[in-house]
């Protein structure tokens, strides 16, 4: 793990304009958990003398990685591993090893009017359900608070994989942000993932100079549990005024995803690759992503 961070440290990342920056955090590129290798001197001699240090790129480390997981080698292989339910069955396939729409021909045949997109407003012990999320093919993404005990916290982007019980990864934060600029299509985007931006009290809700009635009357029709706008802020200012401080938490969350949805579906309603765009990014697929096996 160490050898190669190191490795990735020193490879250059091209952006959509041209530009060659930094990889960024290792995680991002690498959901890897587990190395395996075979002939680990040899391994290590391969991908120390191909990046050496000359501005090689987050390409070539890849097809480093792919050439050493190829059939023809089978020497090395990262397996990323998440928790499965005791009574499901794992799976196992490669991520990045093949095209995109090779390896998720499904997906990639997916029409906007086979993703359903839910934002949850039902009562619950926790004063409104936190629920919200996307469901195409197998998958779902789960767009929710990440769950930081007792205190405000970002939206995650989290997929989940029917059948096992495994979760898929969360999409790195930064690059949601650029998969909604990249999709705005001249729309200007205004969310921001930053809980800080929003309001944590009722008086801070009744300040707040963003237009939540708009964003709920454009999203209606993916609402479910509360009837109109009125019902909805009266349920938010409740859950303010709460004694119990996940109900806070709760609202705070609800107002980001009213804000996440407005700027996402406003310019992606009839355009299924923006959202099979953000499974991949959860699930780790494509160039800007490291060749791995993923155990689910």
């Amino acid at each position: 793990m160490t050898f190669i961070k190191k490795q990735a440290n020193n490879v250059k990342v091209k952006t959509v304009s041209g530009k060659f920056v930094d990889l960024g955090k290792y995680e991002t590129w690498n959901p890897t958990d587990i190395w395996a290798i075979k002939n680990k001197d040899q391994v290590m001699k391969l991908i120390d003398d191909a990046i050496d240090e000359k501005g090689q790129t987050l390409t070539e480390l890849n097809n480093v990685l792919l050439n050493l997981m190829s059939s023809s080698n089978r020497k090395l292989i990262g397996l990323s591993l998440k928790k499965i339910n005791q009574s499901e069955s794992a799976n196992f396939a490669y991520v990045n090893k093949s095209p995109k729409s090779v390896e998720f021909a499904t997906v990639e045949k997916i029409k906007m009017s086979e993703i359903d997109i839910v934002i949850k407003t039902e009562d619950s012990v926790d004063g409104m359900s936190q629920g919200a999320y996307i469901v195409f093919d197998k998958y779902r993404i789960n767009v929710i608070r990440t769950p930081v005990e007792g205190r405000f916290s970002n939206l995650k982007y989290e997929s989940k994989i029917d059948g096992s019980g495994g979760r898929g990864g969360a999409a790195p934060v930064k690059l949601v942000d650029d998969l909604l600029k990249d999709h705005s299509k001249g729309y200007r985007i205004t969310f921001v993932n930053k809980h800080q931006e929003y309001p944590q009290t009722a008086e801070e809700f009744y300040d707040d100079s963003r237009d939540y009635k708009s964003m709920y009357n454009s999203l209606q029709k993916y609402i479910t549990g509360t009837k109109s706008y009125d019902e909805f802020k009266s349920k938010i200012i409740t859950m303010f005024d709460s004694d119990r401080v996940k109900n806070r938490l709760v609202a705070q969350s609800k107002l980001m995803q009213l804000h996440f949805f407005s700027d996402a579906i406003v310019k992606n309603s009839n355009d299924p690759e923006f959202w099979t765009d953000l499974l991949y990014l959860s699930l780790k697929v494509g160039n800007r992503f490291a060749p791995h096996g993923k155990l689910a």
